[in-house]
Formats: C-alpha cells, sequence, structure tokens
C-alpha cells in the first residue's frame, strides 16, 4: 500500500476516533424564561466548545387589540429554533454564545367581517363581508444571536444547571393586506397613503425593535 493512502487511512482512523471521544460529550436540557419554554441538545466540539440545537416556544394564542380607533382580533406566534457555538474561555462553566435563530415571531391583526368598523386615517368606515385589513408583525426568518451563560460545560456528568442571557439581532417589520372595498380603489375610497398614516404609529413602534431578548434557567443531563 502507497504511503498516501497509509497517511489517508491512519487520518481517517483518527478522525473517528476522536468522534467517538466527543460522542461521549453529549447533553439534553430543558428549560423555561421570558419567552416560552425551551428543549435542546448540546455535544462537544473541543474541552472548551459546544455546539447546540434547541427549540422555544409560547406557541399562538389569540388576543384582541384596540389600535387608533379601530379593534382587532390578534394571532400572535411566538416560537424559534436555534444553532449555537458555546465557547468557555476559562475552567468555570461561564461560556460567551453564539450562533442563528430561526424565527416565527410576530403577530396579525385582523379587522374583518359585516358590520365591523375602522378608523383609517381619521375615516370612520364600516365593512362589509367581503372586506378585510390584516396587518402583519414579524421579525426575520434568521438572525444572528450573541450572549451569554453558564452551564453546558463539556466533560461535565450527570445533572446541572444552565442559564442563557443574550438577544437575536433583527428588526419586526410592518406589511398589511386588505381585501374587498379596502384595496385601492375599492367601494370604500381607501388608497395606499390613507393606510400607510394609518399604519404610522405601529411601524414607528416596532422601528425600535432592533433586537428580541432571552433569558432562560433550566437543567440538563451530561452523558
Amino acid at each position: 500500500m502507497k504511503s498516501s493512502k497509509v497517511k489517508a487511512w491512519a487520518g481517517i482512523l483518527v478522525g473517528l476516533g476522536c468522534a467517538a471521544h466527543v460522542a461521549q460529550a453529549q447533553e439534553v436540557y430543558v428549560g423555561a424564561g421570558l419567552f416560552g419554554v425551551q428543549v435542546g441538545y448540546a455535544f462537544a466540539v473541543t474541552p472548551n466548545v459546544n455546539l447546540r440545537g434547541d427549540f422555544l416556544t409560547m406557541g399562538s394564542r389569540e388576543k384582541s387589540f384596540n389600535e387608533s380607533g379601530t379593534a382587532y382580533q390578534g394571532k400572535i406566534n411566538w416560537s424559534r429554533k436555534a444553532l449555537l457555538a458555546d465557547w468557555f474561555p476559562s475552567g468555570s462553566s461561564f461560556r460567551v454564545t453564539a450562533g442563528a435563530t430561526f424565527n416565527d415571531v410576530g403577530f396579525d391583526l385582523y379587522a374583518n367581517g359585516a358590520g365591523q368598523k375602522v378608523d383609517i386615517n381619521g375615516r370612520q368606515l364600516s365593512l362589509s363581508a367581503n372586506d378585510s385589513l390584516n396587518i402583519q408583525v414579524k421579525m426575520p426568518s434568521t438572525t444572528p444571536y450573541i450572549g451569554i451563560g453558564f452551564g453546558h460545560k463539556p466533560g461535565s456528568k450527570g445533572w446541572g444547571f444552565h442559564s442563557d442571557f443574550g438577544a437575536s439581532l433583527g428588526k419586526f417589520k410592518v406589511t398589511e393586506t386588505r381585501t374587498g372595498g379596502l384595496v385601492n380603489g375599492g367601494s370604500l375610497g381607501v388608497t395606499q397613503s390613507d393606510v400607510d398614516k394609518e399604519l404610522a404609529d405601529v411601524r414607528e413602534g416596532v422601528a425600535k425593535l432592533k433586537f428580541l431578548p432571552q433569558l432562560t434557567l433550566g437543567v440538563s443531563y451530561h452523558f
């Protein structure tokens, strides 16, 4: 067998040996915090670096809102997945975390149905069964994450605790859709300019939201 092939096979065997060693440093964890409950899995890459994946959710909720004189029915969605890397700069369980979150975070406001009253740019309008106004406020679907925390230390065994304090960095976006007489040029005489003025307060409010915080506490099991 040629020397190059011997070296290649040796490299593969060393890699498999390292993988088998790393695979022993695994962890499952659960938690709860500011925006729901959390479940995740982590494994060690080196004695000072972890890779993690987790899911954090509050589920979906229905709620009524009143915005600029219009009563809306609202649906809130609050869930996110994450792929994260932890770095432990010292011998303690303190870590620095970075990665990405994949978000289903936002809320929809609906005004529809015969007889429903809406206020658009100071005009009181009565909707028919075919008229509707829907305002969507959403976090970007993918955002970077940075944070700090304690726990998930490679090499630990058995039960442990963990905490996270960080943020997904991204601006919420406001969009709207209309049907029936509320469409531009429709029977109710609503223009895009009218709707933009009506949504100005919503856009101004969400423009201040440039990150989504995370604060969670939980327990883990290392094996």
